[in-house]
């Protein structure tokens, strides 16, 4: 058996192809090589005098953008060691103969036991950082910064109580001054706009608007009847399967309401409702404005059904003194209007030529 070695320049050794089990000494950079019969330039020596193995060498760790005091923790989503949590080092990785990294777990650190460097948890807590105050602490607590250290405060102490539920929405700025109150479902302190062509919404309850409401309809509109629409709906069966509404359905109703000291009494409200189907129409409407009387009731003040026949209980037309008085007030009379003229005390009605009493 022989043994062949060369010495050279790291330069020297990439021009030539050594034989297998032939040594090459490189006198610049202090490293052995070893040939393998194909490798050009030779493999290599690792753990020789000078060539210390190095970490970034193991296949299993990644060094890439290591910090000073940084440790290995390990990755099991690539599945490598990679720097990690910073603590102080006090013991040397030596040459990886005293780590011990067995069936390491997400986000394990290496931390030295004593004799070796061994894959741990890393259970890091508030009581480990040195600006956290942690106790006493209860329930429900905040941390909040008082300037050099976070401490624990109740809700009551941060401003906040009951504190039970999600809170989502928009911050704009530093501006306090629109409330909203989802206990009470009350917007105050400012203007509710909305701007977009379609608003669909469910209330399930009752909506208050402690407010005035401009209603604006679009700009340009002509002689037609198009104007800004408020709907009000109704079905009967359920929302989710809808049936036929019937003549005597009401369909909806706009009440006006006034503090009595006790409550709030509807003194008026307009009604809409289904009338009865005599025609080829199925759903024929009809409405109704009631009132409040002097003695507490509600009666059909105004009715008019889907035939054009209005209904009143009594008919005030309005009062003149005498013709001047009438002529002065209505100059363009047309056919079908009435009056009363006091007088003569007689009804009048307008023929489309003349005005003439009724008795």
């Amino acid at each position: 058996m022989a043994l062949r070695l060369r010495r050279g320049t790291d330069a020297e050794r990439q021009l030539i192809t050594p034989l297998e089990g032939e040594l090459i000494y490189t006198t610049d950079t202090k490293l052995l090589w070893i040939g393998d019969g194909g490798t050009v330039g030779g493999n290599l020596v690792t753990g020789g005098a000078g060539t210390p193995f190095a970490l970034a060498d193991a296949t299993d760790v990644d060094t890439t953008g290591v910090q000073d005091q940084q440790v290995l923790q390990y990755n099991a989503l690539s599945g490598n060691w990679e720097p990690g949590i910073t603590q102080q080092v006090t013991s040397e990785l030596d040459d990886l103969t005293n780590v011990v990294a067995a069936n390491p777990n997400l986000n394990d650190v290496l931390s030295w036991d004593g004799l070796n460097w061994t894959a741990t948890a890393s259970n890091v807590t508030l009581d480990s950082l040195t600006d956290v105050v942690s106790g006493p602490a209860v329930l429900g607590d905040f941390l909040v910064y008082d300037g050099a250290n976070w401490i624990p405060q109740s809700s009551a102490e941060v401003g906040l109580t009951n504190l039970t539920a999600d809170i989502k929405g928009s911050v704009f700025a530093d501006d306090s001054t629109l409330l909203v109150d989802g206990i009470n479902g009350t917007l105050s302190n400012g203007s509710l706009v909305f701007e977009n062509n379609t608003i669909s919404a469910v209330i399930d309850d009752n909506i208050t608007i402690k407010t005035e409401i401009l209603a604006q309809q679009f700009y340009g509109v002509e002689n037609t009847t198009d104007g800004t629409l408020y709907t009000l709906e109704a079905f009967r069966g359920t929302e989710t399967s809808p049936a036929v509404v019937q003549a005597g359905d009401p369909v909806g109703t706009l009440a006006f309401a006034g503090y009595d000291g006790t409550s709030t009494v509807t003194q008026g409200a307009i009604n809409v409702s289904i009338d009865t189907v005599t025609g080829t129409n199925q759903l024929p409407g009809k409405m109704s404005v009631y009132l409040h009387d002097y003695d507490g009731n509600y009666f059909i003040a105004i009715g008019a059904d889907s035939r054009g026949t209005v209904t009143v209980p009594t008919l005030k037309v309005t009062p003149y003194a005498d013709a001047a008085a009438r002529d002065a007030a209505i100059p363009s009379p047309e056919a079908g209007m009435m009056v009363y003229i006091t007088s003569t005390n007689k009804h009048q009605g307008y023929d489309g030529t003349t005005w003439n009493d009724f008795y």
